[in-house]
C-alpha cells in the first residue's frame, strides 16, 4: 500500500499497487474514482480466447496442469467500450470482460480453484467482479437495443 496526495496537498489515501494506472487516470482528470460506475456500453468487440494469465497471490502450489490447460482453452473474453458516470463520452474506455454472464459465473470458481485469472491483451488485470458483472448486464441491454432497431 502507498499513500498518494493531490497537487494541493490533500491526502488521497492508501492504494494497492495493482490497478493504479486507472486510478491515476481518473485523478488526473478530476474524477473521484470511488464514485465511478459503468453508465452505458457504446460498442462491443468480437469474442477472443484469453492468452495471458496471472497467478492469484493467495494460490498454493499444486499439480493442476491439466485443469489449467482446459481453463486456458475455455476462457473467452471480449472488449467493450464503456462510458463511465461523471466522465464525458470522449473518455470512454475499452474494458476486457468475459463473453457473457454465464461464462463469468462458471469461470469464477475455476479461477479460484486453479489459482489463475485471465488478464487483458495489454497485461492489465481485469476489473473487479461486480463491475464486470455490471458491464455484462449493460452489454446484454446494448444487444437487446440493437436487435430492436
Amino acid at each position: 500500500m502507498i499513500c498518494l496526495f493531490f497537487s494541493d496537498g490533500r491526502k488521497i489515501g492508501p492504494q494497492p499497487r495493482r490497478g493504479r494506472r486507472r486510478y491515476f487516470y481518473h485523478i488526473a482528470h478530476g474524477v473521484d474514482p470511488h464514485y465511478l460506475y459503468p453508465e452505458c456500453v457504446f460498442d462491443v468487440g468480437e469474442v477472443f480466447a484469453a492468452t495471458l494469465f496471472a497467478k492469484n497471490k493467495n494460490w498454493k502450489k499444486a499439480s493442476k496442469a491439466k485443469g489449467r490447460k482446459s481453463l486456458r482453452s475455455k476462457v473467452r473474453l471480449r472488449e467493450v467500450l464503456v462510458k463511465w458516470s461523471h466522465l464525458d463520452a470522449g473518455q470512454a474506455t475499452w474494458e476486457t470482460v468475459e463473453c457473457d454472464l454465464d461464462h463469468l459465473e462458471t469461470g469464477l470458481s475455476t479461477y479460484s480453484r486453479l489459482g489463475e485469472v485471465p488478464v487483458d491483451p495489454c497485461g492489465r488485470r481485469l476489473l473487479p467482479i461486480h463491475v464486470r458483472r455490471w458491464i455484462l448486464q449493460l452489454t446484454d441491454a446494448h444487444f437487446a437495443h440493437i436487435a430492436g432497431l
